[in-house]
């Protein structure tokens, strides 16, 4: 029974990890285009924010070391974006 409810535990760990990535890179996505719409051609600057925003989330790795978390929400900003041109295209 208790490694039934570990593995329970550790789903319902893992769904609200997946959960808490999708709203912080929705969040970030209409970051990056409101900066973007605002600041034509700023694309480097925004690439910054975004390494700084990685050595944020764990400011005790090593530089150049991204957490787990850092590096889901930032995989989860792509899938978002592509998501937003789908429906700029699409939509």
């Amino acid at each position: 029974i208790s490694q039934t409810n570990q593995a329970g535990k550790k789903a319902k760990s893992h769904h609200k990890q997946q959960h808490n990535a999708e709203e912080k890179a929705v969040d970030l996505y209409v970051l990056e285009r409101a900066f973007l719409s605002t600041h034509p051609g700023s694309d480097k600057l925004v690439d910054e924010v975004w390494r700084g925003y990685c050595e944020y989330e764990d400011a005790s790795l090593p530089s150049g070391e991204y957490s787990q978390t850092a590096n889901a929400v930032m995989k989860r900003l792509d899938q978002v974006r592509m998501r937003g041109r789908k429906r700029e295209c699409f939509g």
